[in-house]
């Protein structure tokens, strides 16, 4: 299942990434071994660095600019392999699974008619779990709530099926890789625009 933001913003990451293409759920502050808040690798990235706690949440604070709300319990950052951009992944830990929806909803809302430097939001799901991503700043970006867990993966293009599929817990070949879900973005758009034919279900 594919959606795409009413926000149409092409911009230049958009481009650049279609040229260069030619999890049981978690809940509060679960850490077991299965489900760990910073997965020892994503696809075939190796962890690289972490931050937990405070030190997390103020990374966390400097990216946003401003106090997150609602704000969570607990945070996490860590980085990916050697790419540059890096590859981080952010955890959000709230303590109730509405709290955790309720910041993914605003993350939505601010970012997806095209702010910040992101573009192309949409949303696919993966084994029934909706999956929100954004193109920008050199990356794909996914992000996500499960149980109460709000998490935010900025990933190169290259990487970002292996990565997300590692950290979903669920095989490569149930998450659409970046030119799959574009192409359902871009086919999206078009019929809305009356280009292509209704598709046929």
């Amino acid at each position: 299942m594919f959606k795409r933001n009413s926000g149409w913003n092409f911009g230049i990451a958009g481009v650049l990434l279609l040229v260069s293409l030619g999890i049981g759920g978690f809940a509060g502050c679960s850490r077991s071994p299965r489900n760990p808040l910073i997965p020892p690798k994503l696809g075939d990235l190796k962890l690289q660095k972490k931050w937990l706690g405070e030190q997390a949440t103020e990374m966390v604070m400097k990216l946003h600019g401003k106090t997150v709300r609602p704000a969570p319990s607990l945070n996490a950052v860590a980085i990916y392999g050697e790419e540059r951009p890096p590859n981080t992944l952010y955890v959000s830990v709230y303590s109730t699974v509405e709290l955790a929806k309720e910041a993914l909803q605003r993350m939505a809302d601010r970012i997806g008619p095209g702010a910040y430097g992101f573009s192309h939001h949409g949303k696919f799901t993966v084994q029934s779990l909706p999956v929100h991503f954004v193109l920008g700043h050199g990356q794909v970006h996914f992000f996500f709530a499960r149980g109460a867990r709000l998490y935010w993966l900025a990933v190169d293009a290259t990487k970002a099926q292996a990565a997300l599929a590692d950290l979903l817990g669920v095989k490569t070949e149930k998450v659409p890789s970046p030119r799959e879900f574009l192409t359902a973005y871009f086919q999206q758009y078009l019929r809305e625009r009356g280009q292509l034919p209704p598709e046929r279900h």
